[in-house]
């Protein structure tokens, strides 16, 4: 959940608390079965690639190799996106954006795989020992997009997946082909958010559920940024001095009326909460590359 907490300072800030005890059992699940993989693939969601990664997983994975997948490219700004993958492959991480409903996932973490574990291969070649199927752990945040990142690759459906955060509870071992074996894993968060920025950029991906979001906070948030740019007024045909007129407005578009006189304000919040989730206010990356990873 949300609290309130007065700093040193005086000043106020929100913490940020979201661990349910699924989430306690799976991170100890992770730690028994990490010995069982060769290498671990990290999605992150583009749009928010710093709030979208796990410290838990750096603490997790010791010196398995590492992939970094940035997920939802299609919801995120192009040139933003590219900037990311770059900085990761100059830290020699293995880095790549997917749009995971039209690229072909396999033929690229096939490829990236390969790269991770050449020397390792290498190695056992040059001792007689034939390498058996690389084994990954997938990991990420909820609605990071693991299950459909899972399906793609093994160009089957084998996982349920939904756009809420929490669906997969449970680790499942995919075998891909005979060069590839995936570990699905759920959905992790860790303790506790200190600083807001993070917390509003996984509320704005859907990381976050819903009833622990501080909604007014985060709309206003995402309704100063957004509304810099001129390509969001035109999207939604009016301009408005603020966020209470915006939302106005933006009942009045959907119909969002009332028994009584009035428009449903409250709805529109959330319409516009899911507008901003699904991607349809157009390509937006919350966090530059300037910004601490």
């Amino acid at each position: 959940m949300f609290m309130s907490n007065i700093d040193n300072n005086g000043v106020n800030k929100t913490v940020i608390n979201w661990f349910p005890g699924h989430m306690t059992k799976a991170r100890r699940e992770m730690e028994k079965r990490i010995q069982q993989v060769d290498c671990i693939i990290e999605l992150r969601d583009a749009r928010a690639v710093r709030a979208s990664h796990n410290p838990l997983i750096d603490e997790l994975r010791g010196n398995k190799p590492l992939l970094i997948v940035l997920t939802k490219k299609d919801k995120a700004d192009e040139y933003i996106t590219e900037q990311w993958v770059r900085f990761f492959q100059s830290k020699q991480i293995e880095a790549l954006a997917l749009n995971l409903t039209k690229d072909n996932i396999l033929n690229k973490i096939d490829k990236k795989i390969a790269l991770l574990m050449q020397e390792k291969h290498k190695k056992q070649l040059s001792r007689g020992i034939k390498p058996r199927a690389t084994r990954a752990m997938v990991t990420g945040i909820p609605n990071v997009g693991k299950s459909t990142f899972i399906n793609r690759v093994n160009e089957k459906k084998v996982l349920h997946t939904g756009n809420l955060p929490g669906v997969t509870r449970s680790l499942k071992l995919i075998k891909v082909n005979e060069r590839i074996e995936l570990m699905d894993t759920p959905g992790l968060l860790w303790q506790k958010f200190e600083d807001d920025i993070t917390g509003l950029h996984l509320a704005l991906t859907n990381s976050i559920a819903e009833r622990v979001l501080p909604l007014d906070e985060v709309l206003q948030y995402a309704y100063e940024r957004l509304s810099a740019k001129d390509e969001f007024h035109k999207h939604y045909g009016f301009a408005a001095r603020n966020l209470e007129d915006f939302l106005v407005e933006f009942a009045k578009t959907r119909k969002f009326h009332l028994n009584h006189d009035g428009f449903d304000i409250e709805l529109a919040k959330k319409a516009f909460l899911k507008d901003i989730q699904d991607g349809k206010i157009g390509r937006y990356s919350w966090e530059l590359l300037d910004e601490s990873i």
